[in-house]
């Protein structure tokens, strides 16, 4: 065990970290009560000093439940991770990889929300993260110990990430790694931002695999437009000739967002 765990301890770390922008990655999972609770705490402690809410990040989310799974599966207690990597390591690694203000508290053996809020509310420098105006996002997450008790992480950052799915839908087969379609109409994407607002516009890029002087290139083929809907979903049908294509959306971003781009996806068209 590198770090000697001490029951009721509190750590915290701030930083301003210049990196680059992540790509999209799977969902977090859902919080438990009192991961949601401690959401509502630090909110409406923020909401008393008019302070900005702050937006769950799902990267965020990712990369604190690790920590907090980490932490007590292998019985330490440090900001540097089972792995080797600092907080805005991590974070990157899960995908929260902007250059903006990050910041990270850990504390260890409280079983309650509203006790580990209290802790770090009594922690000068875990309240400044807390109070902190330039934090936009956070990510919140707990694991249990036998031994040790609660492990908890709350990873914060300034910049209210986008999350992207782009899905390819309505295919007969699958031919690899392209997606196959048989019929005048393709369902060409269907997906959702997390994290936008409404009204913001979605570039749906696709390129043509095509015969040039004897070898296979991309060309542009067409760029799609569409607009969010309220719940943040967007949805395109399209005709195309045979051939095989790939597709890639665009989401320019906002006020919160750093612009975002999905990967390829392939289809071909019989």
């Amino acid at each position: 065990m590198r770090d000697r765990v001490i029951l009721k301890a509190l750590i915290l770390v701030v930083c301003l970290l210049l990196s680059f922008p992540a790509v999209a990655a799977p969902h977090a999972k859902a919080l438990d009560s009192e991961e949601s609770e401690f959401l509502r705490l630090i909110n409406a402690h923020r909401a008393e000093l008019g302070l900005p809410e702050l937006k769950l990040s799902p990267r965020l989310t990712r990369a604190a439940e690790w920590m907090s799974r980490d932490m007590a599966d292998k019985g330490y207690f440090s900001h540097t991770d089972s792995e080797g990597r600092d907080p805005f390591e991590r974070m990157a690694a899960f995908g929260y990889a902007y250059s903006t203000a990050k910041g990270e508290n850990l504390a260890l053996g409280y079983g309650s929300a509203e006790s580990a809020f209290r802790a770090w509310m009594g922690s000068a420098g875990h309240r400044q993260n807390m109070e902190s105006p330039y934090y936009r996002a956070i990510g919140i997450g707990r694991a249990y110990s036998s031994t040790y008790g609660w492990f908890w992480t709350t990873d914060f950052g300034g910049l209210r990430d986008t999350e992207i799915s782009l899905s390819l839908g309505g295919y007969s087969a699958r031919d690899g790694s392209w997606y196959v379609y048989s019929g005048e109409q393709l369902p060409l994407a269907t997906g959702r931002v997390v994290g936008s607002y409404p009204g913001w516009g979605v570039d749906l890029r696709i390129q043509r695999l095509v015969l040039v002087d004897g070898r296979y290139t991309w060309r542009d083929y067409a760029s799609l437009g569409d607009t969010l809907s309220s719940s943040s979903r967007y949805s395109r049908t399209v005709s195309l000739p045979a051939g095989r294509y790939r597709v890639k959306a665009v989401f320019p971003g906002g006020r919160d967002v750093l612009r975002s781009v999905s990967g390829y996806r392939y289809l071909r068209v019989r």
